[in-house]
């Protein structure tokens, strides 16, 4: 069997490529409107066109999928869940349009570790145990898309900014403990998507070039996570 983890890296990473390549010929949003004006930036793409490409990806490596899965005790859900049966490979994934509201990412984070504590099971439900339960690798992670310039740096190096761990003029708290989090991940990486560039408009550089970026978590990596969250 190939590195599972490895293999959902390629998972992820194809995904956002072909993503990537739908943006070329349509960005499925309008341009944004701030306080009735007309922006020169397009508005951000809804959650759901990454589940569409992260989803085809793994379904050629063959993964089942699901979306919106309730965990454990069913009053909480993660947005992607994916097995491969025959490899004992089980993947959970949040998605993010955007990381301008941190506490939602970081929750993201917290989530994750929680559930490789309790599992994504409730122990009462047998049929499901079956399968997801007892697969032998299980990762998790973030997907999300970035804006502006200076979070595409802050992904790959978090804490080699001006200030540590913050995106380069970002001072929002969780951005820090967001970069000391995502710092341990066992795969990590940004992805360009599209640029946007539109005859007579001058757009703003911050979101002209547009990305998405992952971080990835095996049971080892996800151990150190916990760690970080706790001593946040």
């Amino acid at each position: 069997m190939a590195d599972p983890n490895r293999l959902v890296a390629q998972c992820v990473c194809t995904g956002l490529t072909y993503l990537a390549d739908s943006l070329q010929y349509y960005w499925p949003a309008n341009f944004a409107i701030l306080k009735g004006v007309p922006q020169v930036y397009l508005n951000e793409i809804a959650e759901r066109n990454i589940t569409l490409h992260i989803a085809h990806s793994f379904a050629e490596k063959g993964f089942h999928m699901w979306a919106e899965v309730p965990f454990n005790d069913g009053s909480r859900k993660v947005d992607f869940l994916a097995l491969n049966y025959s490899e004992g490979i089980t993947v959970a994934l949040e998605f993010k349009n955007n990381l301008e509201n941190p506490p939602n990412s970081y929750a993201d984070l917290e989530r994750f570790v929680e559930i490789h504590r309790i599992g994504l099971c409730n122990p009462e439900h047998g049929f499901n145990n079956q399968s997801i339960a007892r697969a032998e690798h299980r990762m998790y992670g973030i997907v999300t898309l970035l804006g502006p310039l200076e979070f595409a740096d802050w992904w790959i190096y978090p804490g080699s900014g001006k200030v540590p761990y913050n995106p380069d003029g970002r001072t929002a708290g969780d951005y820090k403990k967001i970069g000391q989090a995502i710092e341990k991940a066992s795969y990590r990486a940004v992805v360009p998507l599209a640029e946007q560039i539109y005859p007579g408009v001058q757009c703003d550089e911050r979101y002209r070039f547009r990305r998405a970026a992952y971080a990835l978590f095996d049971a080892n990596s996800i151990s150190e996570l916990e760690s970080v969250l706790n001593a946040s």
